[in-house]
């Protein structure tokens, strides 16, 4: 069985524009530096991250799990208001492979996002139930996107493709994360990752399972799956961005399918 890592914003939803309106509209409401963009200036590419880096700026501290918890509130409200000006709409692709990945044999999925659970669960609501089935892991659960991959693929049971790598989620990710604290990890805003923890299909229990691949479209995606050692598909227009860290780019999910992504991982499952 192999795990597929699936990121969010720009990889299954054209829905970047509308979070970081809501970003910038949420962040506003702290005693932080104003931020409107220029977003691959922070050390962590996620929501919360973010904001810790900005509240070490110009507060002296990084943000309290209180802090996060209204961080997404306020970002899920107005990421509301922004799908009432421009509603979600899906990457070529993404619904047939939410589909094919709920049912396949092959291939399961895990959903590691650096949006924060709130608005997480929002987007996922697009795709219907199919996309109940997968594990969940938001910036709500980590500071680090590294953090939130490996987490997102020890929840599903699984570790990177080959025994070689069985031991680069905890080492690498852990060592990418220095600047999370343990009390965002665990300190009240584990919501929607771990209430989707039950939604695990039968039998994917870890046991065994040694494959995985990610699938984003970011070069902090790129770089997260590098970090931990899984191969990983560059979702976008430009093949030139992924700088020769990807496997294989696609412009979208039009024609990639499991046996694309098991092959990926390390050949049949």
């Amino acid at each position: 069985m192999v795990t597929v890592v699936l990121d969010i914003d720009g990889t299954l939803l054209h829905s970047v524009r509308q979070h970081q309106a809501a970003l910038v509209r949420a962040y506003a409401h702290f005693p932080v530096p104003t931020v409107t963009g220029g977003w691959d200036r922070f050390r962590h590419h996620t929501d919360s991250g973010i904001l810790d880096e900005l509240f070490e700026a110009g507060v002296g501290r990084g943000v309290s799990p209180e802090e996060l918890a209204r961080l997404d509130s306020l970002l899920t409200e107005y990421f509301v208001e922004e799908l009432a000006r421009e509603p979600l709409e899906e990457v070529p692709g993404a619904a047939r492979l939410i589909a094919e990945l709920a049912e396949s044999d092959s291939c399961t999925a895990v959903v590691a996002t650096g949006g924060m659970a709130g608005v997480t669960a929002l987007k996922l609501a697009h795709f219907g139930t199919a996309a109940e089935r997968f594990p969940v892991v938001t910036a709500s659960d980590h500071l680090s996107r590294v953090e939130i991959v490996a987490a997102a693929v020890e929840r599903a049971g699984h570790e990177p493709a080959g025994n070689e790598r069985a031991g680069h989620l905890r080492a690498a990710g852990h060592e990418r994360a220095g600047h999370e604290r343990a009390g965002h990890e665990r300190a009240g805003h584990e919501r929607a990752g771990h209430e989707r923890a039950g939604h695990e299909r039968a039998g994917h229990e870890p046991a065994g399972h040694l494959r995985a691949v990610s699938v984003g479209d970011g070069v902090w995606d790129a770089e997260a799956a590098a970090a931990l050692g899984l191969p990983f598909v560059g979702i976008g227009p430009d093949p030139g961005r992924f700088q020769g860290t990807a496997a294989r780019v696609d412009p979208d999910l039009a024609v990639l399918g499991c046996a694309d992504l098991v092959a990926l991982a390390g050949g049949a499952s």
